[in-house]
């Protein structure tokens, strides 16, 4: 029988910060160990007696009570509960306290309890759990489906890990499916929030008193506004300020100074709106603050800050349920979905806060009782401040800027596999002497590899790598040598076909001087021997990019020669050779061979296939499926703008938290609600119910299907595709 490493166990279980979810283990657990089966208890049509969340009683015993909790304080909890039992008229004479974390001096526990109340306790901690996990193959596999449906790692950098279910939340499954969606043709949300943080960061401008800001003093203002390093904000900056000073003109562009302020029209209109949103921020927080007051002083307690624990109350409801919470807000349907995790949210705000333990469970429910007053009763301003907040949230999620997206796709990241092709390498290489933000393949392949992405070429990417360098540098010597005055003029550099050289001379046109030869000793000696700069080259790549070269051999794939000739043959027409087309029919029929050596197919999880080819020649797909129709029915591409726009430009989870921290419940995040369209929240409201309606093992089976076909297809929406800043350059002169 297998067996699970205890420390391994213990690590993962004390990463649980979700009530459902640790019960739901802990009933899984117990049922395997003991043999016992649960029947919830303290309910009231669909919530729980509040103090009875998580609790079950036995199935053959009606006076034996499983307590599963993952707050701090286990005897503090324990009380509280069996009051709250007694208050209710619930027999209870044992008392099973399951928790993932560890309670110290299990023994004195019991026997206090016991003398006040006459109650068995005993307490199934996180030591007991482990001592248990390898009782039976039963238990064993329990723990395993456990940790393969929810315990993902991904780089931040270094290794971190979430235990978190992506099927029963709606979020990963509603974005998905969003990113196909029509509106996206017509509503650019990336578009709308980078406007939204443009028009922000310019106020305080004013052309008469010269005021004004530069494009790196408007990027530097939305980065503190967010709090983060913007990467997608950063990638659009350039033509979201373009767009914005041409009619119908919303900011004013002074070319003489390339510095930026708004009109006195869209002033006169963001200072009244400002007064507006500052005026219900602040009764907002004031009306807030007096009701939680009221509760504590009914109750005769004192709390030093009361407005942090609110502020921090709602920033958690938005960063571990902002979808549910942000729909209900908006639509008042499915009151449910937002009672299902409060109890533990305001648990965790709580136990975190600078609330002396005694005081604890009467904050805790006080803190409970004023969010659902807010919430279900509150006052027009109040739930207009919300509904502000909630479609801010929408704006944020669809643009993958939720914890729990951001999770996700920090997850997948870590699990990909990708052969990089040389219509990939090649542009990175000719973006060596552009400035740092127009490297857009280098900056791709530098955050993929940041990211967690494994990058990987093999001998005949490296083969053809190195053999596109000795084109260009015979092309130089037999078109360009003697002829720099000419071409180094900016009107003849986009006639230049070689991307190699077209760099080069842009550089020179630009100021740097050095000779062809320079330019390619920044990765190869030019004139080195084949081993050389095969050698010098693979050491180029891993440092830049943290791409590794792998041998055939490596690999343990063998190719059909039979598939290759055919593949090759029908690869022809399209490419620059035939040895092109070997070369690409040999890593084409590689990846496929990997994925089938390691089973990618029959893993079963949401993340999809894990081998892939990073190219821009998507189109010879089409080859594959008429040498081998219905074979290989999942591309081996995967598009280079969704490692762009997914993985190198999205926030990771802690940059996420940061920009929830700023904008919830905050100015700023009301701010952003006036630029979201009513129809998004309208299409995620039906896609929630969509999803409640689908049963788990469907939704994980669609999450696999839409995570390939976000890799591959190109008919996502709302993105920016990856394209050399000089051919952008030249397209627009």
């Amino acid at each position: 029988m297998e067996s699970v490493n205890p420390h391994a166990f213990d690590y993962a279980i004390s990463k649980i910060t979700d009530g459902n979810l640790f019960e739901r283990f802990a009933q899984d657990m117990l049922c395997q160990i003991i043999g016992i089966e649960f029947i919830p208890i303290g309910r009231t049509g669909d919530r729980a007696i509040d103090g009875l969340e998580h609790c079950s009683r036995l199935k053959t015993d009606g006076k034996t009570i499983y307590q599963i909790s993952i707050e701090k304080n286990a005897k503090t909890k324990i009380r509280d509960t069996i009051l709250i039992l007694k208050k209710n008229g619930i027999t209870c004479e044992r008392l099973f306290y399951a928790t993932n974390l560890l309670v110290e001096d299990q023994d004195v526990l019991e026997e206090q309890i016991y003398r006040e109340h006459g109650i068995v306790v005993r307490c199934r901690d996180r030591a007991w759990f482990r001592g248990n996990v390898n009782k039976s193959s039963g238990t064993v596999r329990t723990y395993q489906i456990f940790i393969d449906s929810y315990y993902h790692e991904y780089s931040e950098p270094g290794k971190s890990s979430i235990i978190t279910d992506f099927v029963g939340d709606p979020r990963l499954y509603i974005f998905l499916r969003q990113q196909w969606e029509e509106y996206g043709h017509a509503t650019r949300l990336d578009d709308l929030l980078v406007d939204s943080l443009v028009l922000f960061a310019l106020e305080g401008t004013d052309p008469e008193k010269m005021i004004f800001m530069s494009r790196d003093e408007i990027f530097e203002k939305i980065a503190s506004i967010v709090s983060f390093p913007p990467k997608l904000i950063e990638a659009k900056l350039e033509d979201r300020l373009d767009v914005l000073s041409k009619k119908p003109r919303r900011i004013n562009h002074h070319h003489t100074i390339d510095k930026y302020c708004l009109p006195y029209d869209t002033r006169l209109k963001l200072e009244e709106q400002n007064l507006e949103d500052r005026a219900l921020y602040e009764i907002f927080i004031d009306s807030a603050e007096q009701r939680l007051r009221r509760t504590l002083s009914a109750a005769d307690i004192k709390v030093k800050d009361v407005l942090s624990l609110l502020e921090t109350t709602f920033n958690m409801i938005f960063k571990q349920q902002g979808l549910e919470f942000s729909d209900f807000i908006i639509k008042a349907e499915n009151s449910d979905a937002v009672e299902k995790s409060l109890p533990d949210i305001i648990s965790i705000v709580v136990d975190s806060s600078s609330v002396i333990p005694p005081n604890r469970v009467a904050v805790k429910g006080a803190l409970l009782s004023t969010i659902r007053e807010i919430v279900y009763r509150g006052t027009h301003e109040e739930h207009t401040f919300l509904r502000r907040l909630a479609q801010s949230y929408m704006m944020l999620f669809l643009v993958q800027c939720d914890p729990k997206i951001s999770a996700y796709f920090s997850s997948l990241a870590s699990k990909l596999k990708v052969f990089v092709c040389t219509s990939i390498l090649i542009p990175a290489l000719s973006e060596f002497p552009l400035r740092e933000i127009h490297r857009r393949h280098w900056n791709l392949l530098v955050n993929a590899n940041y990211a967690g992405v494994q990058l990987l070429i093999n001998r005949v990417i490296l083969q053809e790598l190195l053999g596109h360098i000795r084109i260009a540098l015979k092309l130089y010597e037999e078109e360009y040598r003697g002829s720099e005055h000419v071409y180094s003029n900016e009107s003849a550099i986009p006639y230049i076909k070689e991307i190699l050289l077209r760099s080069y001379f842009y550089s020179l046109a630009n100021g740097q001087i050095w000779s062809f030869e320079q330019f390619i000793d920044n990765f190869v000696t030019p004139r080195g021997s084949p081993d050389t700069m095969e050698e010098e080259m693979i050491d180029w790549l891993h440092n830049q990019y943290g791409i590794r070269y792998v041998e055939d051999k490596e690999l343990g794939v063998t190719v059909d020669p039979a598939d290759l000739s055919r593949l090759t043959a029908e690869l022809k027409p399209h490419k620059r050779s035939e040895q092109q087309a070997g070369n690409d029919a040999q890593t084409i029929l590689s990846v496929y061979a990997l994925r089938e050596k390691n089973n990618e197919k029959g893993q079963g999880n949401i993340f999809g296939y894990r081998t892939w080819w990073l190219s821009k020649d998507t189109t010879t797909q089409l080859a594959v499926t008429k040498c081998f129709g219905d074979r290989y029915p999942i591309s081996c591409y995967i598009r280079p703008d969704f490692l762009l726009n997914y993985i190198s430009l999205a926030p990771t989870p802690v940059q996420a938290d940061l920009v929830f921290d700023r904008m919830f419940p905050t100015m700023v995040g009301v701010t952003l609600s006036h630029h979201v369209p009513d129809e998004v929240s309208d299409r995620v409201h039906r896609a929630i119910k969509e999803h409640a309606t689908k049963d788990p093992s469907r939704i994980s089976a669609l999450l696999r299907r839409l995570s390939d076909q976000l890799k591959t297809d190109q008919k996502t929406v709302n993105r920016k595709q990856l394209e050399h800043y000089l051919d952008e350059l030249f397209k627009k002169r």
